[in-house]
């Protein structure tokens, strides 16, 4: 994980340190907010989806396959990136959802050229009560139901909050999901070093090093360090 800027979120700083890895220009993430609608949907998906292989890349520890990763369909419920992050633990039920639900606009809007226009406010007038309901609580996940607003207590509904504040919201959660994705480097090099401290101490035992108790003892520590640590990446994802 890189290093943290003094009294920098570390949500953002998960964020930025994702975008620096993808080799984005710096800047990227914080320049979509001021993308218009369609353009906003597009590039965030295809940096989802490229957060989502390298996401898998490092669980798996194995980079070799990145390129076949990469051309995993993103959405799949069977065989898509989604299912394996979440059948991995990568991402919660709550995430997945979201980045299906955006992933499945993404392709509405890039199908035809007349979606080039796109604008989230029309988009939810024209959908069904149902559908619209659905596609406010998939992608205003990270929000309760109402919207406390954090200053002045004011409660407003999740609806009417999205319609006024689609973007705002949809990136809010996609930040979430970004960060989530990214913890996976951390939680794959503690499990690293916690393997390596383990095939240590098999050495050491197989060598009946009794003499060096002290270095046995250090080893010990330094796994029991490794495991805390990716308990601790684990808990923060959750």
């Amino acid at each position: 994980m890189d290093a943290q800027e003094p009294d920098d979120d570390p949500v953002d700083a998960e964020v930025r340190a994702l975008e620096r890895r993808l080799g984005l220009p710096e800047g990227f993430w914080e320049r979509l907010a001021e993308e218009d609608d369609w353009s906003c949907v597009v590039k965030l998906n295809a940096l989802i989806e490229a957060a989502c292989t390298h996401a898998l890349v490092a669980r798996l520890r194995c980079p070799e396959i990145a390129g076949q990763l990469a051309h995993l369909e993103l959405a799949g419920s069977k065989c898509g990136k989604t299912a394996f992050l979440s059948a991995l633990g990568c991402i919660t039920k709550q995430q997945t959802t979201f980045i299906r639900k955006l992933a499945e606009l993404r392709n509405d809007l890039v199908h035809n050229v007349a979606n080039a226009a796109f604008e989230f406010h029309t988009y939810l007038q024209a959908l069904e009560g149902g559908k619209r309901r659905e596609f406010v609580k998939a992608l205003g996940y990270v929000f309760g139901d109402p919207v406390v607003h954090i200053t002045t207590g004011k409660e407003t509904q999740l609806a009417e909050f999205f319609t006024k504040h689609s973007k705002f919201v949809v990136l809010v959660g996609a930040r979430d999901v970004l960060a989530c994705l990214h913890l996976e480097y951390a939680i794959a090099d503690s499990r690293a070093m916690v393997e390596e401290l383990k095939a240590q101490k098999k050495v050491l035992q197989a060598m009946e090093v009794k003499g060096m108790p002290d270095l046995a003892e250090l080893l010990a520590s330094l796994q029991k360090y490794g495991e805390a640590n990716e308990k601790s990446a684990s808990e923060t994802r959750i």
